[in-house]
């Protein structure tokens, strides 16, 4: 054993940028302490020495280092987050997040993938969203966020989408209410950007998205603005329940113009997840009496009524009965007043590593294919 970690610090020191080893020289020494970090015992030993501090320094690719190193380092930076006191170095890495962010410009899927996975791995504790969100800094506030935010939106989508891991980042920032009023922000104008994602064909972006627009339901004086014209996102909410059912023309009488006639290119949310999280938001926004108001007027308990009728999880139905207990109860109930029916508290989750991206658990029922159930995100706040 002693033998062994004399041979490991003899790799670790290979590694630093000062020395005169070239760098296939580097290359090798990581190739051989990569797949240490994908056991315990192996994190166990490399969380006693220096190698994150050599790595920190080795993120991005440049005349001095290699795509290799590059893929290797994030590697295994991604699996020493398992380790609280590792990931807690790692998230208050300004220079780190920063590599991170201008790798997710990179023509490299694989650098883009990784980097997305660590940054999602770094946002799991307070520090390290605070890192991202750049609260240190006031004038600079938001400001790489708003930068991972454009990439997410606009960026042409690589195969395997791996800025898909963007929205997990979104998710997790706003667990922190300085993240909820950046996202939420009118004069940013981003939450209308976001809503349409909802719908997307990648289930990775449409779990998260809803995540992040749960979250932000949490918000003081939030609601409002959520369901005026300018965000529409109760249209964006209902319509994966709305498509594949059949209401009469009462039914839709003073329903919003786009639910009343849905687009034959519209379809049901196919994930169980998904719908939980469209309903829990609904939950949340009926709890105050201008969104409960809403609701009602727009019809939305003959969508419900009907999603009812062919929905299987017994989950998302507790949703739905506890969502019309509030649209069509009585007005003097007190869980009906304006006051939020839920608090924050933290979540308990799991870091990735690599060894859940290597289990073939079953993927997404959509045709994309960079998603894995294992590689489990920081859960949106939850109710107490």
């Amino acid at each position: 054993m002693e033998e062994n970690k004399e041979l490991v610090l003899e790799l670790i020191e290979f590694l630093s940028l000062d020395s005169k080893h070239p760098l296939q020289v580097r290359e090798t020494a990581l190739e051989h302490l990569a797949p240490m970090t994908t056991t315990e015992s192996g994190r166990q030993m490399l969380k006693k020495t220096n190698l994150s501090n050599y790595l920190f320094n080795q993120l991005k690719v440049n005349s001095n280092v290699s795509s290799m190193i590059v893929k290797n380092g994030l590697t295994c930076l991604i699996n020493l987050c398992s380790i609280s006191d590792c990931l807690l170095q790692i998230s208050s890495q300004e220079k780190v997040v920063s590599s991170l962010v201008e790798n997710m410009n990179s023509s490299d899927s694989t650098i883009v993938k990784l980097s997305g996975i660590l940054l999602n791995n770094l946002t799991h504790n307070e520090k390290g969203c605070a890192t991202l969100l750049q609260l240190n800094e006031p004038m600079k506030k938001g400001l790489i966020l708003s930068k991972l935010i454009e990439m997410f939106v606009f960026q042409e989508r690589m195969e395997e989408d791996p800025h898909s891991w963007i929205a997990s980042v979104l998710m997790n920032v706003t667990q922190l209410t300085e993240g909820r009023k950046i996202i939420l922000d009118e004069k940013r104008g981003t939450i209308p950007l976001l809503t349409p994602f909802i719908m997307d064909q990648n289930l990775m972006r449409r779990k998260y998205i809803l995540g992040m627009i749960k979250n932000c339901c949490f918000e003081a004086g939030s609601i409002e603005y959520l369901i005026s014209d300018q965000v529409n996102l109760l249209v964006h909410l209902l319509m994966p329940l709305r498509a594949g059912i059949t209401l009469n023309k009462e039914d839709v009488e003073g329903a919003f113009t786009e639910l009343k006639n849905p687009p034959k290119s519209s379809t049901r949310e196919k994930s169980a997840e998904c719908r939980k999280l469209i309903l829990k938001s609904l939950v949340m926004i009926s709890s105050q009496k201008i969104g409960r108001q809403l609701l009602k007027d727009k019809k939305v308990y003959p969508i419900i009524r009907e999603a009812e009728k062919i929905e299987e999880d017994e989950k998302v139905k507790e949703e739905m009965y506890t969502l019309v207990d509030i649209i069509i109860g009585e007005e003097d109930n007190p869980t009906n007043k304006n006051n939020p029916l839920v608090e924050v508290k933290e979540i308990q989750t799991k870091i990735v590593d690599e060894s859940d991206l290597l289990k073939k658990d079953s993927k997404p029922e959509s045709d994309q294919k960079q998603t894995t159930e294992s590689a489990k995100q920081i859960e949106e706040i939850e109710e107490i």
